[in-house]
């Protein structure tokens, strides 16, 4: 099955679904210059046959084959989208910006064309003709800034934009501190969860709200704990002198239960927003002990 690899703006590629997750992710930085020690988030997207989609973030491999095995050959499509727009680099930068300067050295030699045949339209040569084709002219130039290559400028020159501006200044945040969790291990066997509650100060100016479709994400640091990501929260009423503080829903999970040791497992966490991007400078922690 083919995949549709999305990057927000940029570039679109048609992959094909490989076996093994490295590929992938070794496939698509080679496409979009990624320097291979960079760090990728990928959410994949399965469109299923019955009319649903299931939107899951994948970090590794074990996520992977399972997902893949489950979806693969029940959906009309698939799609990968890199999250952190961030990872977007200069030399991509560099290509778009010559592609539009292309297009505007393009509309300047229609506006010199034009003028060079009102020059000669003074000058009464060939009036009728010159008459024709300055209107020939006008028409184009004026289909030209009502085509699509007038959308792309604009869509390229956005992503550019908002690739170089500083959200934080918009939406921020403050991690409350967690205290530590602790479990045994004879109780960490598959499938085994730990429920947590997070919670959530929002610091931003003005008391803007987060939007709705804003989520806390586990990074993706090779810790053996981790959690998927959520976007639902309900406002902490319990202190009335800080009513902006919110709580997040997670249920942490480990990743080699069979060769979990005694001893402490963090994971870091940070708030996410598709159109803003990471929201604060910080990021949560959360750390379990696990003993005899």
């Amino acid at each position: 099955m083919n995949s549709l690899i999305k990057l927000r703006y940029i570039r679109e590629y048609n992959l094909e679904f490989p076996n093994d997750f490295n590929i992938l992710i070794e496939d698509i930085k080679k496409k979009f210059k990624i320097d291979k020690n960079e760090l990728i988030i990928l959410q994949f997207i399965f469109y299923i046959t019955n009319g649903e989609k299931m939107i899951i973030e994948i970090n590794d491999e074990e996520q992977y084959q399972y997902y893949k095995q489950l979806y693969e050959n029940n959906c009309t499509s698939i799609e990968v989208n890199i999250r952190n727009l961030e990872l977007i680099n200069t030399d991509n930068s560099k290509d778009i910006t010559e592609e539009i300067n292309k297009m505007k050295l393009n509309i300047d030699n229609q506006g010199k064309n034009i003028n060079e045949i009102k020059y000669k339209v003074e000058k009464n040569q060939n009036l009728d003709e010159q008459i024709l084709l300055l209107n020939k002219k006008i028409e184009d130039i004026n289909n030209l800034y009502d085509s699509k290559e007038e959308k792309k400028i604009n869509d390229k020159l956005l992503s550019l934009n908002y690739s170089q501006t500083d959200n934080n200044d918009i939406l921020s945040c403050k991690y409350i501190e967690n205290e530590k969790l602790t479990t045994t291990k004879s109780t960490i066997i598959k499938n085994y969860v730990i429920e947590h509650y997070i919670l959530i100060e929002n610091t931003s100016k003005n008391n803007l709200e987060w939007p709705i479709n804003t989520f806390l994400r586990c990074v993706n640091d090779d810790s053996d704990i981790y959690f998927y990501n959520t976007s639902e929260r309900i406002k902490n009423t319990d202190s009335e002198d800080k009513n902006n503080i919110y709580i997040f829903k997670i249920l942490v999970l480990f990743k080699n239960y069979k060769n979990i040791k005694e001893g402490e497992y963090s994971l870091k966490y940070q708030l996410i927003n598709d159109y803003y991007g990471i929201i604060g400078e910080d990021y949560g922690n959360l750390t379990i002990n696990v003993i005899q």
